[in-house]
């Protein structure tokens, strides 16, 4: 290790520098989460679950997404715009909706964000959570811990109602940026949602009870 910093610091360029260090803390994690731990488990766990997910870490490197179809959004060109009048930044989803970010997100941020979204929501992945949008249709949706609210924009045009819970402050000037056009199908609650009801808390049967 000492050899690797002395060779590193033979490097004038700055710039050079930190991508050569981020080059080897790549190749490490390849080596780390996917070469040893796929040897190891392919010799004493040869039917092992893990296998896969380990094989892809160690043939393309340490990601949160081990997965190949998540190649085609990691890949993704994503195109952040500007809104001049409300002074955020936002993607355009599924072509025309605009998904606003809050403020104190950089476009890098964004594009991480959205990027991840795309890759959770896809129907390969386990996490997306319907197979096709009629699912939503006519529903009554509460979406609890909205966030940026991408689910919910999925489904606004098919369900009858959406309520948002999400009680960041940065997040709900994004929220009603992105729900203006459809103002009147979405009611955002400022809360945390679990046993408690003040202030700051809602319980999911008060919720019931009130609305």
């Amino acid at each position: 290790m000492s050899f690797i910093i002395k060779e590193i610091k033979k490097i004038s360029d700055v710039e050079v520098q930190i991508k050569t260090i981020y080059m080897i803390l790549e190749k490490s994690k390849r080596i780390l989460y996917g070469l040893i731990p796929y040897a190891y488990n392919k010799t004493f766990y040869p039917h092992s679950l893990k296998l896969p997910y380990l094989n892809f870490i160690k043939q393309n490197g340490y990601t949160h997404y081990p997965y190949y179809f998540a190649r085609n959004y990691l890949n993704k060109k994503i195109i952040i715009l500007k809104d001049p009048e409300k002074n955020l930044n936002y993607v355009l989803h599924e072509g025309n909706k605009k998904l606003y970010y809050p403020r104190l997100y950089s476009p890098s941020d964004i594009e991480k964000n959205y990027k991840s979204l795309l890759i959770e929501q896809d129907i390969n992945s386990a996490h997306h959570y319907v197979n096709s949008l009629e699912e939503y249709r006519g529903k009554t949706i509460l979406d609890i811990g909205a966030a940026e609210g991408i689910i919910s924009l999925d489904a606004i045009e098919k369900a009858n109602h959406i309520y948002l819970f999400e009680f960041e402050p940065f997040w709900i000037e994004a929220l009603k940026a992105t729900f203006e056009p459809w103002k009147e199908k979405i009611t955002i609650i400022s809360k945390y949602v679990g046993k408690l009801n003040d202030n700051d808390h809602i319980s999911i049967d008060s919720f019931f009870e009130n609305y």
